[in-house]
């Protein structure tokens, strides 16, 4: 009886012992999860601040190319009102032929309107070069964001 009970002990020891190693390994296991669903989150945290921070850089680059687009119509407007105006004005010069003005107050303005026609166009174009390189950015945001998943 003692051999049986000492048997017995010794088998729940041994039983207890492998309960206890499978505690310990599934207690490990355990963190490990825990650890991976906190980077998990973690990252899910940092894309959807990424997200929001794509967004609104997507509507400032939006609202930027929409100030662009009506700078740039008022421009090309002006511009065409002002090359009208010239080709207006050099008709009835030639009309008149010398006018009211002499020839080098004449040439003067000429030079004078011929300068602010010139003006404007150059800030025309630096306009269409800025929304070139908005639109470029708002791809590479664009692309950047399919990278990351997110979707605009």
């Amino acid at each position: 009886m003692k051999d049986e009970a000492e048997k017995a002990k010794a088998q729940a020891d041994a039983m207890q012992a492998e309960v206890s190693k499978n505690m310990k390994f599934l207690q490990k296991k355990a963190v490990d999860v825990l650890d991976r669903e906190e980077q998990y989150r973690e990252r899910e945290t940092r894309l959807r601040e990424s997200e929001r921070a794509l967004e609104a850089r997507a509507e400032v680059l939006e609202a930027k190319e929409r100030e662009l687009q009506v700078e740039r119509e008022e421009l090309m407007s002006k511009v065409g009102r002002l090359e009208s105006e010239i080709g207006k004005l050099r008709a009835r010069v030639d009309e008149t032929g010398k006018g009211t003005l002499a020839g080098p107050e004449m040439d003067a303005w000429r030079e004078d309107v011929e300068l602010r026609v010139k003006i404007i166009q150059k800030k025309a174009f630096d306009l269409l070069d800025r929304e070139e390189k908005l639109r470029k950015r708002e791809q590479e945001l664009k692309a950047r964001a399919e990278e990351l998943g997110i979707e605009i």
